[in-house]
């Protein structure tokens, strides 16, 4: 868990129950997101779909430094 709280501010349970269900949300739309994410590769016809719309790299080079 990461605050994100200056060092001299003043921490109350208040305010980190606050933090924590602003945490919970955002987490929560994250696992929806990736829920949906499932269901649609789960159906081969819409991951087809999805993947004729990706853009097409074109040839790989292999003369890269790092390569």
């Amino acid at each position: 868990m990461e605050l994100d709280v200056d060092m001299f501010s003043e921490l109350t349970p208040a305010g980190i129950v606050r933090m924590l269900d602003s945490d919970i949300a955002d987490l929560r739309a994250k696992i929806e997101a990736i829920d949906a994410d499932l269901q649609s590769l789960g159906d081969v016809n819409a991951l087809k779909a999805w993947l004729k719309h990706l853009p097409n790299p074109g040839p790989q080079r292999n003369d890269d430094l790092f390569w």
